[in-house]
Parts: C-alpha cells; structure tokens; sequence
C-alpha cells in the first residue's frame, strides 16, 4: 500500500514537471506585434514567426496598399529583403508591376500619328519651269448686274467686261487647264543699275503652269456709276466685297466681284495659288482707286480726300497681306505711244503724289491700251528712271522678250528691261474668238462702220481673219472655250452659228 501511494505521489509531481516544462516553450515562441511600420500593418493582431526564417514577419512595402486599392490582405509575390529594415524599400516596376504602369496598362495612351485621324499634309513636289513659259491674262473689273450692263445693243461694259458667271466659269476652266497663280515679281532680277532680266526659271508645284493674272483699271470711275459695276471694295468682317449706292441713299454689298469670287475660289482649290499669290490690280490715278476719291483734285470739290484715303488703306492694306499686287497703269489712262512727252511728266508727277503713297512702289507697269513707248524715246527713259522694269501691253500672242522693248520697225535689244504681252479675255474677246463666223462678222461690220464700201469691208475683214484669227482662237482655248464660259442668257450680242 506504502508503495503504491509512492507511486501515485511519484506521478503527480512528474505531470507538474511536464506542465511547467511546456509553459517554458510557449513562452520562448509567441511575440506581438507592434506598430513600428517595419513591422506590417498596425491592426494589433499577433503574427506568428518561426525560427527559421528571420527575414519573415516584416511586411513588405509592396503590400501598403495604393489609394485605389483598399487594404487588401493578399501576399504579395515580389521578394522579401533577405534581412530586416526599416528603412521602406522602393520598389522597381519590375518588383511591383501594380505600382507603376506600363503603357500597355494605361487606359489612354498617348495617341501616335498613326492612331490621329487626321493626316498631315504632304509637302507640295516643285519643279522649276522656264520663266519664259509664263502665261499673262487679263481683265476688268466685273459686271455686276448684266442688265444694265451689257444686257441692251448700247450695253456701256459688253465689250472690256465679263459678267459674275462669265468669270466664275474662266477661274474653273483655267484650274482645269492645270494653270497656278504666281506673283509677277518673281518672273524678273534686278541689277544693281536698277535695271532687270527675266529670272532663268520660276516655281510651280508639279504638273501646273504659271500664271499671272492682272485686272485692269481698279478704278470704279464715278463716272460708271449706274453702268451695272460696283462703285468700291470694302472690307466687311475681315473679308473683301464690292459695294454699290442705290438711289434711295442705302448701299448694298455683293460678292459678285473679281476679288470675292477668287477668294471663294480658292477655299475650295487652294493650289489654284502657289505661294499664295493672286492678282495683279492695275491702278489709274485721275479718278482714285479702289472707288475711293483719293485724288487732290477732289478736294475742289468739297470731297475729304484724306478721309477717302484713309478707308483706301483699309482695302489696300488688307489686298497686300492677302497675296495681291499692284502695277501702275499710269495716273490719266493715257495712249503713251501717242501722247506728249509733257502728258507722261504730268502723269509721274501725279502718281508719285497721289497713287504711290498708298501703294507703295511697284516694279511692273501696265501700258493704258497696250500703246507701247518706243526704246530710245525720252518718254520710255522717263518711266525706266521711274524705276518701273516690267513693261506689260496687250497682245494675243503671249510673248515674252527678255532685255528687248518694242521700236518703231521692230524690237531693240540691250534695254534691261522686260516686255510682257498679255492675252485679253473680255466679252469682246470671249464673244469674237469663238468662231470664224462671229469673227468675220465683227471686223466686216467695223470696216464698214469707219467708212469703207461693202467689197472692200469684206476684203480686209478676210485679211484679218486669215493673219490672226486662227493664232488668236488657238490661245484663247489654251484659256478656256468661249462657247462654255460665253454669258448666252444675259448678253445681248450672240455668238453666231458658225459655217460647217
């Protein structure tokens, strides 16, 4: 019995040895955690670590979570530091791929040329063409309303003038015809004696034709007033338009004009122009210009000459900054091969005084019904004094002569200056070179009308015919077809059915 208490005695206290052993060993490997950020999250829960492995129950800084993403709890797959810090580790866009976004994950990328809708523009190919190749054309100022202007036998603008859609019709015709505009002061190089050669080449984009187109007499003389021309351009919401004084006092403004109707033009065919040039104007100075009354002469009459001046400027200002030009075509609209030297003085007295102040200085001048001054003549070296190196008259047989001016019996050489023939394109023209029957009908009815009897008006209407028409039909069509671009429903004089 002693000994079986023993035992049990014996068992007893070996269980309290084996209690107190195993709370030793719990002890040694249960810690809590802290809210050192070294440590992991600060949510006061206990994190179990083993022995084995120091580097694990330091929370990783690729787990703190982005604004974005809440606090989860997921481990993280990037690698622990091999030892323990507290100094945060910044990660790599290889260590954490959900810190920084690569462009595949951003949901709008910056777009590339390829991802822009809208192309650029390719460059336009050039080439250089013989500035000798440059065809010149003209015209006046447009007829507006075609019933008071060529609509009747006595139309006062049938013959210098082409209606609103007779223009519109030449602008497409010639864009069709592979024509661009060029400024006409690129066709010429100046010596330092201020005298000039034609420049060897001129620019024109690829598969085009040089252009220069000049309209003459940008007066809109007073006289014309009620002629079914506009009497002025204005400059209306940064734009150009013509407008006109009816009867009652009110003005009205239209855009069936020659500077309206390019620009609209060009909008829509824009390599109509290279460069941006446009139109040469060809200003007079006796009645004004533009159809203001800048003219001194005009003071005598009550009229504030510096006030029309200034709305000049308006319009010549915004001419110049949008690509046109200007010529002189002389201050009175003079015939220079036949009037005195004193009418030529006069003239560059008054255009210096009246005309180039608001223009400025311009190379090119345009002969008043292409009457040439003869070279060698005191009234061509007046001009050539001038300044002026670009001579331009009327002709339809688009000639160029480089360093040469028209004489009497032929063509001097070795002036410095350039002659540049331009085509005519009016009613007259369009009407005349349409056909041989509307041809010779014309010159029979002019030689009859100064006198001649009827055997001998057929005779020199047939000399001419058989000198000109053919060369002169042949360029107008190089232009445009009469026949398409003739006014047919406004015009009284028609284009005869020709002879089959």
């Amino acid at each position: 019995m002693k000994r079986t208490v023993l035992i049990r005695i014996t068992a007893v206290l070996l269980s309290l040895l084996s209690a107190i052993g195993l709370c030793a060993c719990s002890k040694s490997n249960i810690s809590v955690s802290t809210d050192d950020p070294s440590a992991g999250t600060s949510s006061g829960q206990p994190t179990v670590n083993t022995p084995s492995d120091p580097s694990e129950g330091q929370t990783s800084p690729s787990l703190l979570p982005l604004p974005s993403e809440g606090t989860s709890e997921e481990p993280s797959s990037a690698p622990l530091p091999s030892s323990p810090s507290k100094e945060p580790v910044t990660p790599t866009p290889s260590e954490d791929p959900t810190l920084t976004p690569t462009p595949s994950e951003d949901p709008t990328p910056t777009p590339t040329p390829s991802d822009d809708p809208i192309d650029p523009p390719e460059p336009v190919k050039t080439v250089e063409v013989p500035a000798s190749s440059v065809r010149h054309v003209f015209t006046h100022c447009l007829i507006n309303d075609p019933k008071k202007g060529c609509a009747t036998a006595s139309g006062p603008l049938d013959v210098d003038c082409l209606t609103v859609s007779e223009f519109e019709k030449l602008l497409q015709s010639l864009y069709d015809n592979d024509f661009v505009l060029i400024d006409i002061n690129d066709m010429y190089v100046l010596h330092k004696n201020g005298t000039a050669k034609l420049a060897p080449t001129v620019t024109v984009p690829e598969g085009k034709k040089p252009l220069v187109f000049s309209i003459d007499d940008v007066t809109y003389d007073p006289r014309k007033k009620g002629s079914g021309m506009i009497d002025r351009l204005v400059i209306e919401n940064g734009t150009i338009m013509g407008c006109y004084d009816n009867a009652d006092g009110s003005t009205t403004l239209t855009d069936g004009e020659v500077f309206p109707i390019l620009e609209k033009f060009l909008k829509t065919h824009p390599d109509f122009s290279y460069n941006g040039a446009k139109f040469t104007l060809a200003l007079t100075g006796f009645a004004g210009i533009l159809g203001y009354r800048t003219d001194e002469q005009y003071a005598e009459q009550g009229i504030d000459v510096a006030k029309e001046r200034e709305k000049a400027m308006v319009v010549v200002n915004w001419l110049k900054a949008n690509g046109y030009n200007f010529a002189c075509h002389s201050y009175s609209h003079n015939n220079y091969t036949n009037c005195a030297l004193s009418r030529v003085e006069r003239d560059v007295e008054m255009w210096n005084r009246n005309v180039k102040p608001l223009i400025g200085e311009t190379k090119v001048f345009i002969y008043p019904y292409g009457a040439w001054t003869n070279h060698g003549t005191a009234k061509h070296d007046l001009l050539l004094k001038e300044g002026f190196v670009m001579f331009c008259g009327t002709s339809q047989l688009n000639t160029i002569w480089d360093g040469k001016q028209p004489k009497e019996g032929g063509i001097a050489s070795g002036t410095g200056t350039i002659y540049l023939e331009r085509f005519t394109i009016t009613g007259f023209t369009v009407r005349t070179y349409a056909n041989a029957a509307t041809y010779m009908d014309y010159y029979y009815n002019y030689y009859k009308s100064i006198g001649n009897d009827d055997a001998t008006a057929k005779q020199k209407a047939q000399k001419n015919f058989d000198s000109l028409f053919e060369v002169s039909y042949n360029n107008m069509q190089e232009y445009c077809d009469p026949m398409q671009i003739y006014d047919h429903e406004n015009r009284y004089h028609k284009i005869l059915a020709d002879e089959e």
